[in-house]
């Protein structure tokens, strides 16, 4: 997708751009005392003034913040727009937008002058053409510019809280109440609880205690419903807290639900909150050492050097840890979402209970398979056990009362042996049907009675494409959730004219249409109503069983049938055949895919690696120390090398526990499968080798530091300025 290749790519280049601009700033506005003498910064939240007033002029100091922001925010936007509309005529009109730009530059660079100091007539034609061209985005620019030095004597943490608060507040309520969105109804909360923990903070709480508690609160509140819905099924109703508080006074939100981009915010937030309780209670790896000491022997004092250094320099060693954390944690949700769908498509039940499939010709259909093989010569009492038969057409459909006869979906008949032999599990069932055999009773006792596979079902959260094939107004978690009365639908042939009217009493687990989509799907009724609506020109698929059941005995039957009835254009493949082509194609997508995400981790790899030279560097007078109080050269090696295994280990077991949590928590609620039931497993093998090599390669990244830290001499290192 070439669109989407650019706004990934642009979305690099932003957030690149933004890392370097607040890198910039920052050094730009280092105190001069601080920076020569190394002294730390203050507490960018603390206040020693603390007051409401000085709240509120720190909030619009903020926003003053903000309004910059926005403004770069409205110019990449319609510099990004400019681009994609000049790629259709060779880039040739994005040559227009260089003048504006620099014009743009000129205007801001007078604005920032003042009006009194514009002196000369160009300069003065110059602002008033750049008020005129840039009139949405001038004068707030202007404003923001004169107002400058007051936002930065009133900047504080405590002014940017309020902002944080208030903002998460809207999003709350939009995505709640409004939107029905669930990125900004959770993306909000965790905004709103952050907020309240850095104004706890200007208020005089301590750091550590306030987002201590906050980051255990946001990991909890991220991993709902666990661990309630492993003791009891009623636990699932905890996963929405703040939602459950306000609908007990009547003020609970609506309907909310999520897609694809969850994954970004519940990345970020979980690895973010259990970042902060990690860094804020280093104290407590320390503890641990010191207390299981006579375990490590001799390396301890390398141990405690090697913890405590990075978690001196928290933001640091937060950001690393946070960034580490987050691609595990990427690739285990992966690595569980990928096995256990692949485990979900393309297990037994994908075969619904046959080896071969047999596709007939519309034009020259067969009746009974079996006697038309034994007039070719082909015996079918030796190498068939049974045969099914399915003959299906495409009609249009309505349910009743709710849509008209506006969208088509395969009607597909099976006979009485069909039904004997397949094996059809289903993810609901209506009100009175209490088993599924119950239910494909029914269907052979009532022509009327049908039952579907799931892509018959609304997706969560959205109607999916009106242009698709027929759906019914309901999901799959609608359908699992609550008991349901047989819904009524209604079929037309648009060549007949002929109409018939069904209840809809079942939906097939997605699992029976996953490789043969397009023999299964669709609304499954009785032969003869099929027969009935088109007049009998349907068309035919077989499904059939053999004795044997081995892949070798599959194949050997789907050749022979095909062969044998090659005239009449039938075509037999088998089924398990076919499980394994898609399941091979499957693993290799998602391997590539995996592979694509791994790449985020060996950058991270890398910055560890960075880390570990930068760190050889600046700490060689530190070395000297340590080599005059006794540290040997192969204990300072070990201080280094743990250092950097430190970071590494905590980010690993950070991101496979959270992301372990996070998968089960997906993979067993019925919004996320759409009502289908999986049976949740551990990737085993695919952990063992994101942990392995993750952990192997930030070892091997790190040892060469090391060596060299090791190598350093006491004397040269003490007079290292």
């Amino acid at each position: 997708n070439p669109q989407g290749f650019v706004i990934a790519y642009a979305a690099g280049v932003v957030v690149t751009f933004a890392t370097v601009a607040f890198s910039s700033w920052r050094s730009a506005n280092l105190n001069i005392v601080r920076a020569i003498r190394d002294l730390p910064e203050p507490q960018a939240l603390r206040s020693r003034t603390a007051s409401w007033s000085e709240l509120g002029l720190g909030a619009v100091s903020a926003l003053w913040t903000v309004g910059w922001v926005t403004i770069f925010g409205l110019l990449a936007i319609a510099l990004f727009q400019a681009f994609i509309f000049s790629l259709g005529f060779y880039g040739l009109p994005y040559l227009g937008v260089i003048p504006l730009a620099l014009l743009f530059g000129y205007g801001v660079t007078l604005a920032n002058r003042g009006i009194p100091n514009i002196r000369g007539a160009k300069p003065w034609i110059a602002f008033a053409f750049w008020l005129l061209i840039f009139n949405v985005i001038a004068l707030p620019t202007w404003g923001l510019l004169r107002s400058k030095s007051w936002a930065d004597h009133h900047r504080s943490g405590g002014g940017w809280s309020i902002v944080m608060l208030v903002f998460g507040a809207i999003f709350i309520y939009l995505g709640g109440w409004v939107w029905g969105q669930q990125f900004a109804y959770t993306a909000g909360t965790t905004l709103a609880l952050m907020a309240l923990a850095m104004l706890a903070v200007y208020w005089g709480a301590v750091p550590k205690t306030a987002f201590s508690i906050t980051g255990l609160i946001l990991v909890w509140y991220w991993l709902l419903p666990l661990p309630f819905s492993l003791i009891w099924e009623g636990g699932k109703g905890w996963s929405d807290p703040l939602g459950g508080l306000l609908g007990l006074v009547g003020l609970g939100p609506g309907e909310i639900s999520g897609n694809i981009e969850m994954f970004f915010v519940s990345g970020i937030s979980i690895t973010a909150s259990a970042t902060l309780v990690i860094i804020y209670n280093s104290a407590f790896f320390l503890g641990l050492i010191t207390r299981f000491g006579s375990v490590f022997g001799g390396a301890v004092p390398a141990i405690r050097t090697a913890v405590a250094y990075p978690l001196a320099a928290q933001f640091r060693t937060g950001l690393t840890l946070a960034m580490f954390g987050l691609v595990v944690f990427s690739l285990v949700v992966m690595a569980y979402l990928n096995f256990n769908f692949s485990q979900l498509f393309l297990g037994e039940e994908a075969s619904v209970g046959y080896d071969v499939i047999v596709e007939g010709n519309p034009s020259n259909r067969i009746d009974d398979l079996r006697v038309t093989l034994a007039e070719a010569g082909y015996d079918a009492d030796a190498n068939i056990d049974g045969v099914g038969k399915l003959a299906w057409s495409y009609p249009q459909f309505r349910q009743d009362g709710i849509t008209g006869f506006d969208s088509s979906l395969a009607f597909r008949g099976g006979d009485t042996e069909f039904f004997q032999l397949a094996n059809l599990p289903l993810q609901a069932r209506a009100t009175g049907y209490n088993s599924d055999e119950a239910v494909i009773q029914a269907l052979q006792d009532d022509p009327t009675m049908v039952i579907a596979t799931a892509e018959i079902l609304q997706i969560s959260g959205g109607f999916g494409d009106p242009n698709d094939f027929f759906k019914i107004d309901r999901t799959g978690s609608d359908l699992v959730d609550m008991p349901w009365e047989p819904i009524s639908i209604s079929a037309r042939d648009a060549e007949t004219g002929r109409q018939a009217q069904f209840l809809l009493i079942g939906i097939l687990e997605p699992q029976t249409s996953g490789v043969l989509f397009n023999n299964i799907f669709g609304v499954i009724g009785t032969i003869d109503m099929v027969e009935e609506l088109t007049e009998g020109d349907a068309a035919d698929t077989f499904f059939v069983t053999t004795p044997d059941g081995s892949k070798s005995s599959e194949d050997r039957v789907a050749k022979g049938i095909e062969s044998t009835l090659l005239e009449r254009g039938v075509q037999a493949r088998s089924i398990e055949a076919e499980i394994d082509s898609q399941g091979a194609q499957s693993q290799g997508f998602q391997l590539l895919f995996e592979g694509f995400m791994g790449l985020g981790l060996i950058v991270g790899i890398a910055a560890l690696g960075v880390i570990a030279f930068r760190t050889v560097v600046e700490r060689r007078q530190q070395i000297g120390m340590l080599r005059a109080i006794g540290y040997s050269r192969r204990l300072v090696g070990l201080s280094f090398f743990l250092e950097s295994s430190f970071i590494a280990l905590t980010g690993i077991a950070m991101g496979v526990l959270l992301g372990s949590a996070l998968s089960y928590n997906l993979l067993t609620s019925p919004e996320f499968t759409d009502g289908a039931e999986l049976d949740f497993r551990v990737p085993w093998l695919r952990l063992a080798i994101i942990v392995g090599i993750a952990y192997v390669a930030s070892a091997l990244m790190t040892l060469w530091p090391a060596r060299s830290a090791s190598r350093v001499s006491v004397a040269e290192a003490l007079r290292y300025e």
